[in-house]
């Protein structure tokens, strides 16, 4: 069983923080290989989430502003003046 000591390897790399872990086994049409191929569309689909998480915490917190809060701010300063 082959398949599922390499799912057991990859599910135990991911839970250690390695998410590029794949089996790097061919899907079959069998149970077990649609199993290793959705095992690894899931892994694929985590990494990327994590990756996008990244992403967006290392943008400026000013990022997170909405776009009207700046007008406002803007009208607020030019009727003052």
């Amino acid at each position: 069983m082959r398949e599922v000591r390499a799912l057991s390897s990859v599910a135990q790399r991911i839970a250690e923080g390695d998410l590029s872990a794949r089996t790097g086994l061919k899907p079959s049409e069998n149970e077990l290989g649609q199993l290793t191929k959705g095992f690894d569309l899931m892994a694929e689909s985590l990494e990327q989430h994590v990756k996008n998480l990244e992403i967006a915490e290392k943008k400026p917190a000013e990022s997170h502003v909405p776009a009207n809060r700046g007008r406002r701010a803007r009208t607020i300063c030019a009727d003052q003046q």
